[in-house]
């Protein structure tokens, strides 16, 4: 026993010194970073961070350095999808009014009940959005009209030549309305739109759906006459305008996001990024990003927390474009044990856990000698 004494003695002092030299692990939070590297241009990958900082009224999310440019790349995402929406409200209407509006090089044809000689076969809506049609003339404007309006519009013309007329319009080929959708998709192409109004969500189920390899994320890409027409900032022409899948489709507490398409449009369906936990986590490594993942769920994937773990100044690090990262520190204890608000991830994150103040070296001792007692089979006391 005495010989195990001066052993655990050893030990111990072996593992203060190893401590205090550095060789184990710290990682220390991005504002001792800052301070450590003040005047330096570069900070290291793991802590990177834009100066900056503001209030937040959550108290969740503690602001550090780029608090907000992150949030400002947050709104800005959001903001297009909502005027974008707003742009395209009308087209709702016109399909709760109607279905399908005529465009140009639309093939249709119309039928006159009891007059076969005024039937027509093939019909293509010409450049200028006119057709030609038997009696009533060779320039009838039909483009931007639904099939019950042109039904309407035809059957008064043709009033001032047969009793009651009665006509059916069928449509045949639609060239004026088509959207392309790519990505992890079951079949990705070109589909035409068979009705104004046509959602994200319903050229999704054209597709096919997701295959299993797609990320949570939907991106709507307006071609560039369609942007300006929808308001967006012309200069930003080819951005995607951003749909999280779990909002597309809705659930028991939320309502789905409506977002009509036009033609142009681009649905894009990107495959499974991405994130990284770092720190005093237990797994840290790399992780797919193929479902709903907030920064509190990344955490629990990466194992959970080490004893040294800061919980309340967890590091979520973003890049927001143009070579730029922003950082937020969020106190994940207030998200475990009081419901406070989680941030969802995105492709790319950096989630970050830093070492606690003044526990790190007496925790990962303490772990240290309890591997060593149960090395030699005896119970471990903290």
């Amino acid at each position: 026993m005495p010989l195990f004494r001066l052993f655990l003695a050893g030990f111990i002092v072996f593992t203060v010194a190893f401590a205090f030299s550095g060789c184990v692990r710290y990682v220390p939070p991005a504002s001792e970073l800052e301070q450590s590297n003040r005047g330096n241009s570069t900070v290291p990958s793991n802590s990177s961070s834009q100066s900056a900082g503001a209030s937040n009224s959550d108290s969740s999310v503690l602001q550090l350095a780029g608090a907000d440019e992150f949030f400002n790349y947050e709104k800005e995402i959001q903001e297009r999808l909502k005027t974008l929406q707003s742009a395209r409200r009308p087209l709702l209407s016109a399909q709760q009014a109607g279905g399908y509006v005529l465009g140009i090089g639309d093939v249709f044809s119309v039928t006159v009940f009891q007059f076969p000689e005024l039937n027509q076969e093939n019909i293509t809506v010409s450049q200028d959005g006119t057709v030609a049609l038997p009696l009533i003339g060779d320039r009838i404007s039909v483009a931007g009209k639904t099939i019950p309006e042109l039904r309407g519009f035809l059957e008064a013309r043709y009033r001032d030549y047969i009793v009651n007329p009665n006509i059916i319009i069928a449509l045949k080929n639609i060239q004026s309305s088509q959207v392309s959708i790519s990505g992890a998709v079951a079949k990705p192409g070109i589909y035409p739109l068979r009705e104004s109004g046509m959602l994200v969500s319903d050229v999704l189920a054209l597709a096919g759906g997701r295959t299993n390899s797609a990320g949570n994320r939907i991106l709507v890409m307006p071609s560039p006459h369609r942007a300006a027409v929808d308001g967006l900032p012309q200069a930003e022409e080819a951005r995607a305008v951003e749909i999280w899948y779990e909002d597309l489709i809705g659930d028991v507490n939320s309502n789905p996001v409506v977002l009509p398409v036009v033609h142009g449009d681009t649905i894009v369906v990107p495959e499974a990024g991405s994130y990284e936990v770092d720190g005093e986590v237990n797994k840290p490594g790399s992780y797919s990003l193929n479902k709903k993942t907030t920064a509190f769920s990344a955490v629990a994937s990466a194992g959970g927390f080490t004893y040294g773990a800061k919980v309340d100044e967890v590091e979520l690090i973003r890049d927001i474009g143009g070579g730029k990262k922003a950082l937020l520190a969020m106190n994940l204890e207030e998200v475990a044990l009081q419901g406070k608000s989680d941030l969802r991830l995105r492709d790319g994150d950096v989630v970050r856990v830093p070492t606690a103040s003044g526990r790190h070296v007496q925790r990962q001792i303490v772990e240290a000698i309890n591997g060593i007692f149960r090395g030699i089979g005896i119970q471990a006391r903290p």
